[in-house]
């Protein structure tokens, strides 16, 4: 099909194949110029021969796909695409265009400005940390967010979640503890009891703060002394930013303490060593000083 011969004999993708065009690859390169009379496959049409390549023409349409005004040969293989400048825009695709690149931003997330307005809102002091923890989770931030949500209490969404427990308040006695570190006052601290919410746990708590208890063993409304109070009891565990842990009366180390309830009380819920359970409901810790 490629051997020389006259210009009169067809190669495969001569005149009458299936690619149109008459093609001679006598006397020239292939990807050379075209001669008078004849077309080279890749080069510039004469007017007597279109390029089988080319732009069709009437005598030699498209073999591809009927063509289409300025289309390329291959139309019937999708629609010809025209490069998108603002003189060729259509009203239609200019809005298509804008939605386009509207989308793109929209779909940016500004990770700097959602980690500022996180910490912000619950940790303000973390917020010159935000570019290092930029820096550390970079192309993680999803995972950062993830942490800090759960961290923080939050549902994966970033949201606060729906406490069950009552907000606090109630009625009842207050009392006192006067604090001291090492032999030096430090101040008095008073505490409300809401004996309308858990009776049995502020009337212990108000009995060791008091040193005297109801006497259980009649009705004339005396009280009784107790052997063991919170006076001279220490806090055993401090847990820097969360709490001091004390009233164990009688090890002073955690492991033990005394209810002023009686053993095995079905009236107080006690066990064999007159621990009762905890009473409900739970109230929120959500202010200063609970």
């Amino acid at each position: 099909a490629c051997e020389n011969g006259n210009s009169s004999k067809n190669t495969v993708f001569g005149s009458g194949s299936s690619f149109g065009g008459s093609v001679s690859f006598e006397n020239k390169n292939a990807l050379g110029s075209g001669n008078t009379g004849t077309t080279n496959s890749f080069g510039v049409a004469n007017s007597t021969n279109p390029t089988p390549f080319g732009a069709p023409s009437n005598t030699h349409p498209s073999p591809f796909g009927a063509p289409t005004s300025g289309g390329s040969m291959f139309g019937g293989f999708g629609k010809p695409k025209t490069a998108i400048s603002s003189k060729t825009l259509t009203a239609a695709q200019e809005q298509v265009v804008t939605q386009n690149i509207s989308n793109d931003s929209s779909n940016h997330t500004d990770y700097k400005a959602k980690l500022m307005g996180f910490y912000k809102e619950h940790n303000p002091s973390k917020l010159s940390s935000v570019d290092a923890n930029l820096a550390k989770y970079e192309g993680k931030e999803d995972e950062l967010f993830r942490k800090l949500y759960q961290k923080y209490g939050l549902t994966p969404e970033g949201k606060k979640e729906v406490n069950p427990m009552p907000e606090p308040g109630g009625t009842g006695p207050r009392v006192f503890m006067d604090l001291s570190l090492g032999g030096k006052a430090m101040g008095r601290i008073v505490i409300h009891l809401y004996a309308d919410k858990t009776p049995i746990t502020a009337e212990n708590f108000r009995a060791l703060c008091t040193g005297y208890t109801k006497d259980d063993d009649n009705d004339s409304g005396r009280e009784r002394k107790l052997e063991k109070t919170y006076a001279q009891n220490i806090f055993h565990r401090i847990v820097p930013g969360m709490c001091f842990q004390g009233g164990d009366i009688t090890c002073s180390n955690g492991t033990g303490g005394r209810s002023i309830y009686p053993p095995n009380s079905p009236a107080h819920g006690t066990d064999a060593w007159g621990k009762f359970r905890d009473e409900i409901p739970f109230m929120r810790h959500s202010k200063r000083g609970l």
